[in-house]
């Protein structure tokens, strides 16, 4: 349910914090893929948690994987809460560290 995908999306960002990288991957995962379950794919928390996992596999490296999620994530947020909010801003701007990262302009 709602409060138990929100539980393991806080949990992530600690084992994120505490470096436990694929533990924090896994509880991410496993957060969305609840949020799918329950039909709550399409709200700003969700997005967060793409945005986080992003952030996660963009250390790893995993630029694509990257990629993909920050543009979920970026389109829920503009969806939800307009292209002007902050959190906009914020996927964006991943995306742009990205995509550099990448060494692509797209």
């Amino acid at each position: 349910d709602y409060a138990y995908s929100a539980t393991l999306a806080a949990l992530g960002g600690v084992l994120i914090k505490q470096d436990r990288l694929s533990e924090a991957e896994e509880t991410l995962r496993e957060s969305l893929r609840i949020d799918e379950k329950i039909g709550r794919n399409n709200y700003a928390d969700h997005a967060a948690t793409l945005h986080e996992l992003a952030a996660l596999l963009s250390v790893k490296g995993e630029y694509g994987a990257a990629e993909s999620l920050l543009r979920k994530a970026l389109e829920i947020i503009e969806t939800t809460l307009g292209q002007q909010h902050r959190q906009a801003a914020t996927s964006i701007h991943e995306l742009a560290r990205v995509l550099a990262a990448q060494g692509t302009g797209r």
